[in-house]
């Protein structure tokens, strides 16, 4: 019994991780190692790993040849999911 607990626990804790991924971009994603189309699928195609590293290491070279606007608007939306994230915990308790 004990052990359906911790499952549904487990659970519960993915699904809200997925909601809170879904609020990131597809690029800050890749450079995680976290696949946006396993994400797509849902909790049951937990992990969400990217298993070819040569696409991970190519996003993050992209990312440090970005230009500063690239930056700002980069930072306006991260800014933008962390107000978002902060709303749901909110409206959850």
């Amino acid at each position: 019994m004990f052990k359906r607990f911790l499952e549904g626990f487990e659970y519960a804790a993915r699904v809200r991780t997925m909601k809170i991924l879904h609020g990131v971009s597809r690029d800050q994603l890749i450079a995680a190692g976290i696949s946006p189309e396993l994400l797509e699928q849902g909790v049951d195609a937990w992990p969400w790993r990217i298993e070819d590293v040569a696409a991970t290491d190519n996003t993050v070279v992209q990312t440090l040849a970005k230009t500063p606007e690239d930056d700002a608007s980069a930072q306006r939306k991260q800014h933008d999911v962390s107000v978002q994230q902060n709303c749901e915990f909110d409206a959850a308790a």
